[in-house]
C-alpha cells in the first residue's frame, strides 16, 4: 500500500471508495477496539485489514457517540470518543513513530506513567545547582503534572486508551529534566541549568530534540538573554529546540521562545474536527527576536488535546468515582450516591443522594465536564505548552525517516511543508499549521536524494 519511493500515491478507502493519502487510511491496528467493533457491525462486509479513511472514521465516531448518548442518557460532549486523536486530525504517517530517537523535555516536574513505560531513558533534577541524574522519576506532587502532560502528548503510546491517544512519537525514548525550584517556581536560572546540562550531556544520551513548554522573563532590548544563547549553542551542536510561544495572545516573547534558532510554536483551534477549513488561530504570543526573526514559525493544535490525568492525584480518584457513578444502572445509582466513602472523593454536593435521578445525572455530567475528563485517565487540555510537543513529535518522525537531517534542515522542511491559514497574519501563524504527513514525506524525499548522490 505504501511505497517510500512514491509517498504521494493515493489509495482507495474500501468503505466510501474515495481516493485518499495513505496516512488517511487507518488499519485495524490503528483503531481502538470499541470503534473497530462498531465499524464491523455497521459494515459487515468490510475487512479490517484493508483499513478505513479518516472521513469515514469521523462518521463512525459520531455515530458511536450518538449510540452512547441513547444508551446512557448522558451528553457525550466530553466522552471517550469526544476528543479525536491528533494524528487523525492532522494526518500522520503511521509508518514512523520516532523509534530510535531521543527527545528531552524541560519542565516543572514529571511522573511515571504507563504511556511512557520502558522508554524513560533518564530523569534529571536540575532544580538546584547540584544537578542529579537518576534512573527513576522522582514525583513532585502537582508539579509533576505539566511535564507528564507535555511528554505524553508527544511520546505517549496511549496504553490507557487502547492506543487511541498515542503521541506521534510513541516509539521515541525520553529524557526528563526538571527545572522548577523547591517552591515550584520556573525561573531562567533553572531553565539555564537544564539547557546547560543537555548541552554538556546530550550527545552522551543521544538527545536530538528538546521540547520546552515554559518560559522565563522578557529580555532587555539591548541584551541577549543567557537562555537564548544556550539555545543557540545547542542548535549549533546539532540539537533541535522546540519552544511554546505562550498563551497571552500578545506581541510578547520570552526566552527560550525568543531564541532565533528555536522552532517557536503558536496555537491553533482546529475545533476538534477533521475539516481543515474550520480551524482558527488561537490566542498565542508572537513577535520579533532581538535579531529580527519573526515568531512563531509554526502553529499546531493547542485545544481539545488528550493528556494524562496525574496518577494517584485527587483528580484521578474523583474521575474513577465519577466514572463508576455515571455507568451505574438506575437501580444501583441511589445506593452508590448514599455512600459517603464514594461521594466524599468528589466535589458533588452531599444532598445529591436525595435528588431526583434526572437531576443527579445532570450533576454527575457537570462534574465530569468541569474536570475536562475524557475517561478516568485522560483530560482534554489547552495551551501552546501542548502545541509544541506535537511539533517535537513530528520532528522525531522526520529524524527516524532521515537520520542525516540537522536542526537547520529539520526546521526548513517542517516550515516549508506547513499548511498556510488564509486570511491570518503571517506574523501570528509563521509558515502555518504543521503537516506531519508532508513533513515526513519531505524528510524521506531528502533521504532518497542523498542515496542517489
Amino acid at each position: 500500500m505504501f511505497n517510500p519511493e512514491n509517498p504521494q500515491g493515493a489509495v482507495q478507502c474500501p468503505v466510501c471508495q474515495q481516493m485518499v493519502r495513505p496516512n488517511q487510511l487507518a488499519g485495524a491496528f490503528d483503531i481502538e477496539p470499541a470503534a473497530l467493533n462498531f465499524l464491523q457491525e455497521k459494515y459487515p462486509l468490510w475487512q479490517p485489514e484493508l483499513g478505513v479513511c479518516t472521513n469515514c472514521m469521523q462518521t463512525v465516531l459520531e455515530d458511536l457517540l450518538r449510540r452512547q448518548e441513547e444508551e446512557t442518557e448522558t451528553e457525550p460532549t466530553v466522552a471517550l470518543y469526544g476528543i479525536l486523536p491528533v494524528g487523525l486530525r492532522l494526518g500522520v504517517n503511521n509508518h514512523f513513530d520516532g523509534t530510535g530517537i531521543t527527545v528531552a523535555f524541560l519542565d516543572s516536574g514529571f511522573s511515571n506513567h504507563p504511556d511512557l513505560e520502558g522508554r524513560i531513558k533518564l530523569y534529571v533534577d536540575a532544580s538546584t545547582p547540584e544537578i542529579r541524574e537518576l534512573p527513576e522519576v522522582e514525583q513532585s506532587g502537582v508539579l509533576s503534572w505539566h511535564g507528564l502532560m507535555t511528554s505524553v502528548v508527544a511520546c505517549g503510546n496511549g496504553s490507557l486508551s487502547g492506543g487511541l491517544y498515542r503521541g506521534l512519537a510513541a516509539g521515541a525514548e525520553v529524557v526528563l529534566v526538571k527545572v522548577s525550584d523547591s517552591e515550584g517556581h520556573i525561573n531562567e536560572e533553572g531553565i539555564g541549568r537544564g539547557l546547560a546540562w543537555v548541552l554538556a550531556n546530550g550527545p552522551r544520551y543521544g538527545i536530538q530534540i528538546i521540547n520546552i513548554s515554559l518560559g522565563g522573563h522578557r529580555p532587555a532590548d539591548f541584551n541577549q538573554n543567557p537562555v537564548d544563547m544556550l539555545v543557540e549553542a545547542l542548535v549549533a551542536q546539532g540539537t533541535l529546540v522546540v519552544c511554546a510561544a505562550g498563551n497571552a495572545g500578545e506581541r510578547w516573547l520570552v526566552p527560550p521562545a525568543s531564541a532565533p534558532s528555536a522552532i517557536t510554536v503558536g496555537g491553533l483551534d482546529d475545533k476538534n474536527s477533521l475539516d481543515p477549513n474550520s480551524a482558527e488561530l488561537w490566542h498565542s504570543n508572537y513577535g520579533q527576536t532581538l535579531g529580527g526573526v519573526w515568531k512563531p514559525e509554526l502553529v499546531a493544535p493547542s485545544l481539545w488535546l488528550a493528556a494524562p490525568v496525574l496518577p494517584g492525584s485527587e483528580v484521578e480518584k474523583e474521575a474513577l468515582v465519577l466514572q463508576r457513578l455515571r455507568k451505574a444502572t438506575p437501580q444501583e445509582l441511589p445506593e452508590l450516591l448514599s455512600d459517603p466513602a464514594l461521594t466524599g472523593k468528589t466535589h458533588l454536593p452531599a444532598e445529591i443522594s436525595q435528588m431526583p435521578p434526572e437531576m443527579a445525572r445532570r450533576l454527575l455530567r457537570q462534574a465530569w465536564n468541569d474536570q475536562k475528563l475524557i475517561n478516568p485517565y485522560y483530560q482534554h487540555v489547552d495551551g501552546t505548552s501542548f502545541a509544541a510537543p506535537i511539533v517535537s513529535s513530528v520532528a522525531a518522525q522526520m529524524l527516524q525517516a532521515n537520520p542525516h537531517l540537522r536542526p537547520a534542515g529539520l526546521k526548513d522542511l517542517i516550515m516549508r511543508t506547513a499548511r498556510y491559514l488564509p486570511e491570518v497574519s503571517p506574523s501570528q501563524q509563521g509558515h502555518g499549521v504543521v503537516d506531519p504527513w508532508a513533513a515526513v514525506t519531505a524528510a524521506l524525499s531528502t533521504a532518497h536524494q542523498l542515496q542517489l548522490t
